[in-house]
């Protein structure tokens, strides 16, 4: 709560609960719905803000409007900031597909409009949990930076031992 506190200090409705082993807090702030991820020391992971279309950024409208979901209906848009990696925005649109099938797809932009992730009929009470990036093993860090000095970490995983660093 301390850490939470400190980070936004203007939260307002601050209600608490666990999630997957984080601390989550969904609040408002500068007039905005909020969720962020803590761990039990009080370091902070991830926070989901909710924001209009209009506030995406311009590379992420365009990229966005130029795809082939810019006729369906925007239902959501969330900005993610998380820890060490860039920021994602999110943007939940419904329309139809194949035999006029409703459906939504989220799609998942880094900041200059790059589609790095597309999830379709994703379930409604899906929170993000599973995109915060895990903690890089000794060295990766070092290693992108020498090999790729130009690269941004778009998300870290880890699976079976191993770690895939997305760039």
């Amino acid at each position: 709560q301390q850490a939470f506190s400190a980070k936004y200090p203007s939260a307002t409705n601050v209600e608490w609960e666990n999630k997957n082993g984080y601390s989550v807090a969904d609040f408002r702030s500068d007039n905005r719905d909020r969720s962020a991820w803590f761990d039990s020391f009080g370091s902070w992971y991830m926070t989901e803000t909710e924001i209009t279309f209009d506030q995406l950024p311009e590379a992420v409208k365009t990229a966005f409007n130029a795809s082939e979901y810019a006729s369906w209906r925007v239902d959501d848009v969330d900005k993610l900031e998380r820890e060490g990696v860039e920021t994602i925005y999110v943007i939940e649109a419904e329309g139809r597909i194949v035999y006029g099938v409703e459906t939504d797809v989220d799609l998942y932009y880094s900041p200059d409009g790059v589609l790095v992730k597309k999830t379709v009929d994703a379930d409604d009470d899906y929170d993000y949990g599973d995109f915060i990036p895990a903690q890089p093993s000794q060295g990766i860090d070092a290693y992108i930076a020498a090999n790729y000095p130009d690269a941004r970490i778009i998300d870290i995983d880890r699976e079976n031992g191993m770690t895939e660093v997305e760039i």
